[in-house]
């Protein structure tokens, strides 16, 4: 199995599609639930925001290949800040209404069949929980350590038992694999899942 997701070419894929009225309104989805991603991770001030939306209402059929190439571009290069920790410091996501509308986002997503992008929302809310659990509890952890480490700090010192790290190392799992474009690893349920028994930890370990 690879480790790392190829983004499809857009001269393989893209410039031969044709924009019909349904697939222009299949496409007009995925930009919007990318922008949503983009926002709740980087914030809609931020440059991956800016320029994914350079472009984004007004181009034309001749160059929807262009558009494409640009569009991934931005996705690729947002992913690469993920995997080497740039977004996710301390002071993200501290605020229990910024966690409800992650929350509320990824269920949205999983009714429209998005399981790939609710599930990258999942991820955010248990590495957010975690940390917050952490300082609530006075644990230091490591700006970019591992949620791995993380959750195992937390165990050992008696605030998850070992139900409740082994369901969390499966959440991390899942999450991670949808963060660096390994999809097939986990079905729609399985996001289902994560999302309902994040849920359920936030309600027990997060009041």
């Amino acid at each position: 199995m690879r480790n790392e997701f190829e983004f499809p070419a857009p001269a393989e894929i893209w410039s031969s599609m044709e924009l019909t009225l349904e697939n222009r309104q299949s496409l007009d989805q995925w930009k919007l639930s990318c922008l949503n991603v983009i926002e709740i991770i980087a914030g809609k001030k931020s440059v991956f925001y800016e320029t994914f939306t350079v472009g984004y209402v007004d181009y034309i059929e001749v160059k929807f290949g262009e558009a494409m190439t640009h569009h991934l571009s931005v996705l690729r290069a947002l992913r690469e800040e993920l995997q080497m920790g740039f977004l996710f410091g301390v002071e993200m996501l501290v605020s229990k209404d910024i966690l409800d509308t992650i929350t509320e986002e990824a269920r949205t997503l999983l009714q429209a069949r998005y399981k790939d992008a609710a599930a990258i929302y999942c991820r955010v809310i248990i590495e957010t929980s975690l940390k917050k659990l952490c300082d609530k509890n006075k644990i230091t952890y490591r700006k970019k350590e591992k949620l791995s480490s993380i959750s195992e700090k937390l165990r050992k010192k008696g605030y998850l038992n070992l139900a409740e790290w082994r369901q969390i190392q499966a959440w991390v799992d899942i999450g991670n694999s949808a963060a660096h474009g390994r999809f097939s690893d986990y079905t729609e349920d399985d996001a289902k899942n994560m999302l309902s028994g994040i849920e359920n930890f936030l309600k027990t370990k997060m009041k």
